[in-house]
């Protein structure tokens, strides 16, 4: 994991919101589906504020859409805030 990356999370109004801040690369995304596994409880929406990463690695951004099944949370709950997004586009 990036030595500077952290997650702040929180929740409101039955919504995860996850704050990321620092460097993103592959580690870093499976330390995000860590959180999100132990987070979410399957019918809320979740918001990822992804404006404090600094820089993003694509292979991080291809391992948190490749897995981001094992959390139980499906795409399309999952919301992204800010620049630069995590999100794949097809």
């Amino acid at each position: 994991m990036a030595a500077n990356f952290r997650i702040q999370i929180r929740k409101r109004n039955n919504d995860l919101y996850m704050d990321l801040k620092g460097d993103f690369d592959a580690i870093s995304a499976y330390q995000t589906l860590k959180m999100l596994k132990r987070h979410y409880n399957g019918n809320e929406k979740v918001y990822m504020n992804t404006e404090r990463l600094r820089c993003v690695s694509p292979f991080g951004v291809r391992v948190f859409h490749s897995d981001l099944h094992t959390t139980g949370c499906r795409k399309k709950n999952t919301n992204f805030i800010g620049e630069p997004r995590i999100y794949q586009e097809k």
